[in-house]
C-alpha cells in the first residue's frame, strides 16, 4: 500500500526537501511563500508541503520553459490581465471595491452581480423585477430519480443550465441576438428554484418575480425569510461572488474563448466546480465536523491530526497566509447572532483554539458551513450556495474573455510512457487559485539596451559584462518593477523616494530632505509641492527661522506606508528568487565595497557634492 505523504513537514524536513538552509526557509515564510503552523512543542513549527512543492517547481522553472508553464498553472503568477476581480490581503476586490466592504455596507447580491457584469454601481437596490424561473423546469425535474437533487445538486445545476439553453433556440441565433445579462439573471433565478429540491417537499420551486435572491433562497427551501437570516445569507453570496481566476473561471473562460454560448460557458464552470477538490470540499469539511459530538472532542481530534502532519479540512488558504478575510467576516456575523445551535458554537470554539495555539486560520468553506448551520439550512446547501453565487463572477469573466478575441490554448510537453523525465506538479487544490495561461499574453518587455547584451538564448549577460552596466541595468529594473506597482496607488517613483525618508524621519526641512534623497533642492521643492497638492504632506514654518519650510506627513501620507512598503518588499523578493542566500550576502558586501571605493575617488571629490546612496 502506498504511504500517504505528510501535509506538514518539520523545518529540517522542509529544508532538506528544497536543498536550502533553515534561514532561507524562514525567509520564504516571512515573504508569504510558505505557510507554517505551530507544532506540538514550544517554538516548533511545521511547514505546508503544498507550498514547498510549489517553491520547488518554481525553482526548476528558472531554467526550464515547460516547467515554468506548469508552475504557472499550479497557483503560479497571474498571466492573464483582468479588470473583474483582484485578490488582495484584504480579500477579493470587485471592480475596485473590496467584497468585505460591500458586505459590511449591506450591498445586495443583485447589486454586486450587476457591478461585476457592467462595472457600474447602482446605489439603489433593485431586485430583478421581471425575472421569473421557467415553470417547465418543475415538470422536467420530476422525471429524475428521487433524491437526485439532494445528493447531486451541483451536477444538477449544469443540466438545468443546458435545459434553459435548449429552450432559447439554435446556438447561432443565441450568439447573434442573445441578451447575455438576461440569460445570467434567468440562470441565477432558476438555480435558486432548484434549492427547493433540498426542502422537505423535495420539488422545484419557481421564484416569484421581484423577490431578492437571498429571500427567495430561504423560501424555496421551506424556511421563514426572517430579516436577519436574509441579511446573513445575502452577505454569504456577496463574499462568494468571485475570486479571480479559480478553476471554474478557468473553464468558463476557455469555453468563452472558443465561441461557446453563455449557457455552455456557465455549465462548463459548474462541471469543473463539482469535483472532489471544490464542490465536494464542503462535504469533507462537514464530515470532519460531524464526527465529534462535543466541541472538546473536535478540538482534540484536530490537534491529533495536526500532530500527525496531516492537513486539517477547512483551514489554511494558500492565498491568505494570514487569514481569509471572507471567512473572518462571516464567522464574526455568525458569532454575533443572538442564539446559535450547538454545532455552530463548536465550530467557533474550534476556530478560536486553532488560531490561538497553532496559528491556523479558517477558509471560506468552513465559514459558509457555519452560516448554513446557523440558518438551519438542509444538507447540500453549502456547495450549492457557492456555485450559485459564483455564477455572477463567471458571467463577468465570460464577457471579458469574449472581448479579448483570443483563444486559450496552452501547449503540452509530450513525455513518452515510462519516461523518467522530471515533471512539475499541476494539481489544483483550492476553489480559488488563480491559474490561467493563454497564448495572447505578451512576454515582459526588455529594454533594447539590456537585450543587446544578452546571450543568444536570452539567458543572461556575458561573463565580461562591465560592472557599471550590470549595476545600472539592475537598478533600472528594480525601479521599473516598483514603479509599475506604485502606479496602482497613483504614486510616482519620485514621490516614493521622499515618502520613504519621511516615514523614517518626519519633520525635515526641504534642504535636509534634499540631502537625504540625494537630489538638488529645486527638485525637492517641486516634488514636495506636488505631494502637498495630493494631500500626502504639509509644509510649515517653525520658530524664528521663517525662511525654512518643515515637511510633515499627513494621515493620508502616513497610511501609504502600509500599502507601498509591501510593494518594495515584493520587488526585492522577486529579484532574489532562485538566488542562494550566500550569493546575496556576497553581493551586498561587494556593492558596499564598490560604494566605499567610489566615494573616495579623488576626481569625484573635487567636482561634485557627495550624497548618500538610496536603494530603491
Amino acid at each position: 500500500m502506498k504511504t500517504r505523504k505528510k501535509d506538514f513537514l518539520s523545518a529540517a524536513e522542509a529544508a532538506e526537501m528544497l536543498g536550502i538552509r533553515k534561514q532561507t526557509l524562514y525567509a520564504y515564510v516571512s515573504r508569504g511563500f510558505v505557510r507554517s503552523i505551530a507544532g506540538g512543542h514550544a517554538r516548533e513549527r511545521h511547514y505546508a508541503r503544498e507550498d514547498l512543492e510549489r517553491v520547488q517547481a518554481r525553482s526548476r522553472a528558472q531554467s526550464n520553459p515547460e516547467a515554468l508553464a506548469a508552475s504557472t498553472l499550479n497557483l503560479g503568477h497571474p498571466v492573464v490581465p483582468t479588470s473583474v476581480t483582484e485578490i488582495t490581503a484584504q480579500g477579493p476586490r470587485y471592480r475596485g471595491r473590496l467584497a468585505v466592504d460591500l458586505a459590511r455596507e449591506g450591498a445586495a447580491f443583485e447589486q454586486v452581480a450587476e457591478l461585476l457584469w457592467t462595472g457600474l454601481w447602482h446605489e439603489v437596490d433593485r431586485p430583478w423585477q421581471q425575472v421569473e424561473g421557467p415553470r417547465h423546469l418543475a415538470e422536467w425535474l420530476q422525471l429524475l430519480p428521487p433524491g437526485t437533487g439532494r445528493q447531486q445538486l451541483v451536477e444538477l445545476f449544469s443540466l438545468v443550465v443546458m435545459r434553459l439553453a435548449m429552450g432559447r433556440g439554435p446556438l447561432q441565433d443565441r450568439l447573434i441576438s442573445g441578451r447575455p445579462l438576461d440569460v445570467a439573471r434567468e440562470v441565477i433565478v432558476s438555480l435558486v428554484g432548484c434549492f427547493g429540491l433540498l426542502s422537505q417537499a423535495g420539488t422545484y420551486q419557481a421564484v416569484k418575480p421581484g423577490r431578492p435572491v437571498a429571500q427567495a433562497l430561504l423560501e424555496t427551501m421551506g424556511l421563514p425569510a426572517l430579516q436577519d437570516d436574509c441579511a446573513l445569507l445575502n452577505t454569504t453570496l456577496v463574499l462568494l461572488a468571485d475570486h479571480e481566476l479559480s478553476p471554474g473561471t478557468f473553464a468558463a473562460r476557455i469555453a468563452a474563448s472558443s465561441g461557446s454560448s453563455m449557457h455552455s460557458c456557465i455549465a462548463a464552470a459548474i462541471g469543473t466546480s463539482s469535483g472532489m477538490e471544490i464542490g465536494r470540499r464542503y462535504d469533507r469539511i462537514d464530515g470532519f465536523l460531524n464526527e465529534g459530538p462535543r466541541g472538546t472532542d473536535l478540538v482534540e481530534k484536530a490537534r491529533s491530526q495536526l500532530q500527525g502532519g496531516r492537513e486539517l479540512p477547512g483551514f489554511g488558504h494558500p492565498l491568505y497566509p494570514h487569514g481569509d478575510p471572507r471567512a473572518s467576516h462571516l464567522l464574526a456575523q455568525v458569532a454575533a447572532r443572538a442564539k446559535n445551535p450547538a454545532a455552530v458554537r463548536h465550530i467557533l470554539s474550534l476556530v478560536e483554539q486553532l488560531g490561538t495555539h497553532h496559528g491556523l486560520h479558517p477558509r471560506h468553506e468552513l465559514a459558509v458551513i457555519a452560516v448554513c448551520k446557523a440558518l438551519k439550512l438542509p444538507a447540500g446547501a453549502p456547495a450549492g450556495l457557492f456555485v450559485l453565487a459564483r455564477v455572477s463572477g463567471w458571467v463577468a469573466h465570460i464577457l471579458e474573455q469574449r472581448l479579448s478575441n483570443t483563444m486559450i490554448r496552452p501547449r503540452a510537453r509530450f513525455v513518452p510512457p515510462g519516461s523518467p523525465a522530471e515533471r512539475s506538479p499541476i494539481a489544483m487544490d483550492s476553489t480559488d487559485e488563480p491559474a490561467l495561461l493563454t497564448a495572447s499574453v505578451p512576454m515582459p518587455e526588455i529594454e533594447p539596451e539590456v537585450a543587446s547584451r544578452l546571450d543568444a538564448n536570452g539567458a543572461g549577460p556575458r561573463d565580461n559584462e562591465r560592472m557599471a552596466h550590470l549595476v545600472k541595468d539592475a537598478a533600472r529594473s528594480f525601479l521599473r518593477s516598483l514603479q509599475a506597482r506604485l502606479a496602482s496607488e497613483g504614486v510616482s517613483i519620485g514621490h516614493w523616494t521622499f515618502l520613504r525618508i519621511l516615514w523614517d524621519k518626519d519633520g525635515l526641512t526641504q534642504r535636509e530632505l534634499s540631502y537625504e534623497a540625494g537630489v538638488m533642492e529645486p527638485t525637492t521643492v517641486i516634488a514636495v509641492r506636488a505631494m502637498e497638492a495630493l494631500g500626502y504632506v504639509t509644509r510649515e514654518r517653525r520658530g524664528d527661522n521663517r525662511k525654512s519650510y518643515y515637511v510633515f506627513l499627513t494621515p493620508k501620507g502616513r497610511k501609504l506606508q502600509a500599502k507601498l512598503v509591501p510593494f518594495a518588499e515584493e520587488v526585492n523578493a522577486r529579484a532574489l528568487t532562485g538566488v542562494a542566500e550566500d550569493y546575496v550576502t556576497i553581493t551586498r558586501h561587494s556593492l558596499r565595497a564598490m560604494l566605499k571605493n567610489l566615494a573616495s575617488d579623488p576626481v569625484l571629490a573635487a567636482q561634485v557634492e557627495e550624497f548618500p546612496a538610496q536603494e530603491p
